[in-house]
């Protein structure tokens, strides 16, 4: 049998068209090959789902172009067209309902996708509620049925290349409002977060938390008071999707130790401490 590969083609540059907004480094940094780099089907399409997975885009096209020149093994360059349709980079959300636990709510969002054009994203976020029933409430709460407005607002921040480095960066601020079963309170938290990715598979991440908590309408006494609750969490995760676009074969295993102590200004005052390890494990699996 004679079988004809056809010609060996290989890297030369990036031709990019169609975004408007987003810069050409965030599309070309997502393309893994250097020039003179053999081109295959199978990078054309690693390329275009890295793409297609920071959604930011409707569609992306990868086109290899000749361009008549060739390189000292016999192998033709080609240039890549890459050619994408950008999503809407600001959506609006307003959400009305209904919920049988919380009551009444209204909550909204305003999402601004690709900030600056860096695939950066910036979301607010901010709800709240009014039950009409005490049903969750102990029975001292319950007979006393005191109406309180409950609400939630939340800001965060997405670098997907923090200070141009391969690592992710995640900022999160919220302040709310909740009601419990034997108390209320006031939450007001803050973390940061940095990811970085390994290999093709594996990733990991270092979290830092800061979270006060003032509870108040208490049933018992044990109930009532103030607690700060700072913590990191390293966590680590394995990927091994087909795809990670429709996924429908392979899974992601993650594993994360949360530390809690004083020495990250949890509360530490005599006869309270705020001091523990937190141990979690999720793993997901997909089965066609």
């Amino acid at each position: 049998l004679n079988i004809d590969l056809g010609k060996k083609t290989v890297f030369d540059r990036a031709l990019i068209a169609g975004n408007r907004k987003t810069k050409k480094e965030v599309i070309l940094r997502e393309i893994n090959l250097k020039k003179g780099d053999l081109v295959t089907p199978i990078a054309i399409k690693q390329i275009k789902e890295s793409l297609s997975s920071l959604g930011i885009f409707s569609s992306v096209t990868l086109t290899p172009l000749e361009i008549g020149k060739t390189n000292k093994d016999g192998s033709t360059f080609v240039d890549l067209v890459i050619s994408v349709k950008e999503e809407d980079s600001i959506q609006l959300t307003l959400a009305p309902g209904y919920r049988t636990d919380i009551g009444v709510k209204l909550s909204t969002e305003l999402k601004f996708s690709n900030f600056q054009g860096m695939n950066r994203n910036l979301i607010i976020k901010a709800q709240t509620n009014q039950r009409l029933d005490f049903n969750n409430l102990d029975s001292r709460r319950f007979k006393e049925e005191k109406r309180l407005l409950e609400f939630s607002l939340k800001a965060s921040f997405f670098e997907p290349y923090f200070l141009d480095t391969p690592l992710e960066f995640e900022g999160v601020m919220v302040a709310s409002r909740k009601r419990q079963r034997g108390f209320d309170a006031d939450f007001l938290k803050t973390s940061l977060q940095i990811n970085k990715s390994l290999s093709s598979r594996l990733s990991y991440s270092l979290k830092y938390q800061l979270e006060a908590i003032k509870q108040f309408d208490a049933t018992l006494i044990k109930d009532q008071g103030n607690v700060t609750i700072g913590s990191l969490t390293p966590s680590i995760s394995y990927d091994f999707r087909k795809t990670k676009i429709n996924t429908r074969e392979g899974g992601i295993l993650g594993l994360s130790l949360e530390y809690a102590s004083p020495t990250f200004f949890s509360t530490k005052t005599p006869g309270e401490e705020v001091n523990y390890i937190k141990l979690t494990s999720r793993n997901r699996y997909y089965i066609n």
